[in-house]
């Protein structure tokens, strides 16, 4: 495999914007977790099937399961967003398109962070709810926002990586 460019892509406001808004949701996931922790049974959903009933349960302390996971992935994500020139590519990466391609990857990897930090979220408010309201159960929009989620982020990106520049 040939070595990509090397590039500093500077950080535009709408991206600060994004940051922004993944670290609030971050943040949002463990003062969940924090106040689910202080106020929940002991016992808790931990796991919902496809249609949303619990089929697995544990001490309240799983709350904080999910944010653990989101900051990794937080940490890790940001991590990656700096080193856009070991990313794949569905186009040839060349010095003419390098500073482009590579916008548009960092900006589909920020737009990801968000993605994993709402779902996140939304998984330990499900959780939350589940245990405070004892339904044992998690709404089907929730299942669905979790799986499509992720995928949108990605489909952005492909449309705009292989869409030829306009001039």
């Amino acid at each position: 495999m040939a070595s990509q460019p090397k590039l500093k892509i500077e950080i535009t406001t709408t991206e600060k914007w994004i940051e922004m808004l993944a670290f609030l949701l971050l943040a949002a996931n463990i003062a969940l977790a924090i106040v689910a922790f202080l106020t929940l049974p002991e016992t808790v959903p931990t796991h919902f099937n496809f249609k949303g009933d619990a089929d697995a349960f544990g001490e309240k302390a799983n709350v904080f399961a999910g944010p653990a996971m989101a900051f990794v992935l937080y940490v890790g994500i940001t991590w990656l967003s700096f080193y856009p020139e070991i990313f794949n590519y569905p186009v040839k990466i060349t010095e003419e398109n390098a500073a482009r391609q590579y916008r548009i990857a960092v900006r589909m990897i920020r737009w990801s962070k968000v993605s994993v930090n709402f779902i996140f979220l939304l998984i330990t408010w499900s959780m939350y709810q589940s245990a405070l309201q004892s339904t044992q159960q998690i709404q089907i929009w929730v299942i669905l926002t979790v799986t499509i989620l992720p995928i949108l982020p990605l489909i952005v990106y492909l449309h705009q990586a292989t869409k030829k520049k306009s001039k």
